[in-house]
């Protein structure tokens, strides 16, 4: 970082193409006139506060905390979890319901089969629990299997249609790794960066798989494990897919990290990692011949703990901790450029904050990604500059943690040949 350089539950209670949104979606608040969205982005540890208290602080005082495991493999052992970290931050046990709802058999649990939990989705006491919720959250797992029985914001079950009521009464919706995919429509259901920005169409090559979700954020489009797993390209080409513009707009929530977005439409990040927003709302995006993307105009900000965006206005507000780094930089000698074994590893947010919001001698680096193989390969260059309106912030938080802030960031994306070949 910045000054190590030289200079410088068991279960508890009662148990691809897109359609436009349907009329349904209008009933919907606008990230919930009255309820808070948590949306956590995987690896969700029990002892990040932060997120878990704002969830419980987001929910109605009346009615139950209600756990969804429909996404999970181990359903009975993700509601297990969840409650007993609820209880750690002082919500009653009596009042968390674990709802049976899952497609996906517990292999843990051989005298239940959870699969047959899907015919729950009738069920009376399931849809009290979820019509009189205080707040509702969904596990990790397969996005996909929480779509099979709540249906998706262009096809909705009477599931979803009772969490949205509780939504519009001011119930918080949060989720984590699959349960903060379905928070937006589109929704991210596959996919990895690279074949994604090369154009592979093969789902089991990495193409990018992108469908309908249950939309209860409706500014952009949301992935998580993002920095972990490098999702930056296939959130990315999911955007730029998009015929409706408004919608060219990314969020990527880092693991152990949230975005917790107020009634109002304003985001704050909490946790220990990164929320990355790409806007590519005025960009310029074509395919070359061989399927690889070519894109111009990109717009990147990174947030950190503390941070907040109004999705509204698109201002970001730095945590008061972190001050300004241009004008005042504090590395003076350009990155070294290259990628591999004998190339400094580096996150996205310390590459461009030491490498260029941070650094007087560089306003421009580039990064270079290829597939593995011998011979002529198609891989891509990613340039990031430095604008006038980019801004960098660096600080250290109350438990001596530092972390970059970095806003308005140009990103071009092109297609660059390299070719492999041993040397005599």
């Amino acid at each position: 970082m910045r000054d190590h350089l030289p200079k410088f539950a068991s279960l508890v209670g009662v148990c691809v193409s897109l359609m436009a949104c349907s009329a349904h979606a209008d009933s919907l608040p606008a990230n919930g006139e009255g309820c808070r969205l948590v949306i956590a982005g995987g690896a969700l540890a029990p002892e990040t506060e932060s997120v878990w208290k704002a969830f419980i602080d987001g929910a109605r005082p009346e009615g139950n905390i209600v756990i969804i495991p429909a996404a999970s493999g181990y359903p009975a052992g993700s509601t297990q979890s969840v409650t007993e970290t609820l209880i750690k931050y002082g919500w009653p046990p009596s009042r968390i319901a674990g709802l049976p709802l899952a497609v996906e058999d517990d292999p843990d649990t051989p005298e239940t089969d959870e699969s047959e939990w899907a015919a729950n989705v009738t069920s009376p006491s399931v849809r009290e629990a979820l019509e009189g919720a205080a707040a509702i959250w969904f596990t990790g797992g397969d996005q996909a299997r929480i779509a099979k029985l709540f249906g998706t914001r262009d096809n909705p079950a009477q599931l979803l249609e009772l969490t949205d009521a509780s939504c519009a009464a001011g119930a918080a919706i949060g989720g984590t790794s699959a349960g903060a995919a379905i928070m937006s429509h589109p929704m991210l259901r596959g996919g990895d960066s690279l074949p994604a920005l090369l154009g592979e169409e093969d789902p089991s090559k990495g193409a990018l798989q992108i469908g309908a979700g249950l939309g209860f954020f409706r500014d952009g489009i949301v992935d998580q494990h993002f920095g972990e797993r490098a999702r930056e390209g296939r959130l990315i080409t999911a955007i730029l897919d998009q015929n409706d513009r408004s919608m060219r707009i990314g969020f990527g929530v880092d693991e152990n990290t949230a975005m917790v977005v107020s009634s109002a439409g304003v985001i704050d990040v909490m946790g220990e990692g990164h929320v990355t927003i790409i806007d590519a709302r005025a960009a310029v995006a074509q395919r070359a011949e061989n399927g690889a993307l070519r894109a111009e105009g990109l717009l990147l900000h990174m947030l950190a703990r503390g941070d907040s965006y109004d999705t509204k206005t698109r201002r970001i507000s730095p945590a008061e901790w972190r001050k300004s780094t241009v004008g005042r930089e504090y590395v003076e000698a350009a990155a070294i450029s290259g990628f591999g074994m004998a190339v400094p590893a580096a996150g996205l947010s310390e590459a461009l904050g030491e490498g260029l919001v941070d650094n007087s001698a560089a306003t421009f680096i580039e990064r270079l990604t290829f597939p593995a193989g011998r011979g002529e390969q198609t891989g891509l260059s990613f340039s990031f500059t430095q604008l006038d309106q980019s801004q960098g912030y660096w600080g250290r938080d109350d438990r001596g943690i530092a972390a970059y802030t970095i806003a308005n960031i140009r990103l071009d994306i092109r297609p660059v040949s390299l070719t492999l070949e041993d040397l005599e």
